[in-house]
């Protein structure tokens, strides 16, 4: 069904083969499947978060994925026509979202790279300040970046 995966260090972080049929049955294509049974009663599952969506394939990679996240979100939607899934991404999603393989999608890089971006002028320009004015010297820029990103986020 499918086999360890080393690849960030964890020996039992199981890297599974959507090759298999079985395993595709198991998961979401059967009418008993993972999907299904926690979207019926008396579990009553809102959807599915999706772990690094990305990632899920065949032979070890994410070898056509797009059908798999696909399969399991149609899987979801024939058990529960309301149910919500949601794939983690580390990268852009426009492929899933456009082909309506997911309802939503969680982009870490999409948020965390122009939060970076703002945090490093905003430090830039902390750094200046402090050069200029004394009294600022003793402002730790990293919490002062943090206090900060809610309020101009706010601005938008």
């Amino acid at each position: 069904m499918g086999k360890r995966w080393t690849g960030w260090g964890y020996a039992s972080l199981p890297k599974l083969d959507y090759r298999s049929d079985a395993l595709v049955q198991e998961i979401y294509g059967g009418e008993d499947s993972i999907v299904r049974h926690w979207l019926k009663a008396p579990w009553n599952m809102d959807g599915w978060r999706l772990d690094v969506v990305h990632m899920l394939g065949e032979a070890g990679g994410a070898k056509n994925n797009l059908k798999h996240v696909a399969g399991i979100t149609q899987a979801a939607k024939a058990e529960r026509p309301d149910a919500y899934v949601l794939g983690e991404h580390f990268g852009d999603a426009r492929q899933w979202l456009q082909q309506d393989a997911e309802d939503a999608a969680m982009n870490y890089r999409g948020f965390t790279f122009p939060l970076w971006g703002f945090s490093s002028q905003y430090r830039y320009l902390l750094r200046s300040a402090k050069n200029r004015r004394p009294d600022l010297r003793s402002l730790d820029g990293r919490v002062s970046c943090w206090a900060v990103a809610p309020a101009a986020a706010t601005d938008v």
